[in-house]
């Protein structure tokens, strides 16, 4: 098996930060924006909705849980 390179070394940060929305209004922050606060919103309607609603909870749920550690 081979190991992959990469050109970026992301170091996790020590401390969490609180999210806060940009005050930037150009086009890419505010669609940015916009997405986060449907998603927040969202009330899937559809079977499969919800499972990949679900699905997306608990990758959300392991992230949180590695980044405590």
């Amino acid at each position: 098996m081979s190991t992959k390179e990469y050109s970026v070394t992301v170091t996790p940060d020590s401390t969490e930060e609180q999210f806060t929305a940009s005050t930037c209004q150009c086009r890419e922050c505010t669609l940015m924006h916009l997405a986060q606060i449907e998603w927040d919103t969202f009330t899937p309607r559809t079977h499969l909705q919800r499972g990949m609603k679900e699905v997306v909870a608990r990758i959300e749920a392991r992230a949180k849980t590695a980044a405590s550690h």
